[in-house]
């Protein structure tokens, strides 16, 4: 008993960041313009990152990450626009087995136990000019073996649009201005 304690207790000392969410990157271009956004769209879904496999289960991620960067554009003021956006967005996830030597002290665990990594990239284009304006990834140790972690999925989405600008909204309806009361005929 002691043992399995000892080496449970390894294994969180060894991997914590298997439980602490996403590691998140993002850039955008020096001369992106992106304070004129307003609208956006959606592009064809990209491959999966270099070294990193499609599987049906990138493919539902990919299915709902699609709904959260939506969310995530439409909290910070931008309109989805099929017809005529300003930026398009692309994105892709894949899977990555993780590459662990076996544990010689507990020859029941093997290098293809569950753990692997699963990355998210998100690139968002100038609809007019078709350059790379902003990109951002986030990369999550993940449990094959466990259902896909919604809450995981969340946070890798708003850590990755967190660099993204706020749509500054400014007001272009006039003012009303007070009606005068009407005399009564």
């Amino acid at each position: 008993m002691k043992t399995i304690a000892l080496v449970a207790m390894l294994a969180a000392a060894c991997y914590p960041a298997r439980s602490s969410g996403p590691e998140v990157e993002s850039v955008a271009a020096a001369r992106a313009p992106l304070a004129e956004y307003r609208t956006f769209t959606f592009g064809f879904t990209e491959n999966p990152p270099a070294a990193y496999q499609a599987s049906a289960r990138s493919l539902e991620v990919e299915r709902r990450v699609r709904e959260l960067i939506g969310a995530a554009l439409r909290e910070k003021g931008y309109v989805q626009d099929d017809s005529k956006p300003t930026f398009v967005v692309r994105f892709g996830a894949g899977t990555q087995q993780e590459e662990r030597a076996p544990d010689v002290e507990d020859p029941t665990v093997s290098a293809s136990d569950g753990l692997s990594l699963g990355e998210i990239n998100v690139r968002i284009f100038d609809a007019s000019t078709k350059t790379e304006v902003w990109r951002g990834s986030a990369v999550s140790h993940i449990d094959l073996t466990k259902d896909i972690d919604n809450s995981l999925l969340q946070r890798a989405v708003q850590g990755i649009l967190e660099s993204f600008p706020t749509r500054s909204v400014t007001s272009v309806q006039p003012v009303a201005s007070p009606v005068a009361p009407t005399a009564a005929r």
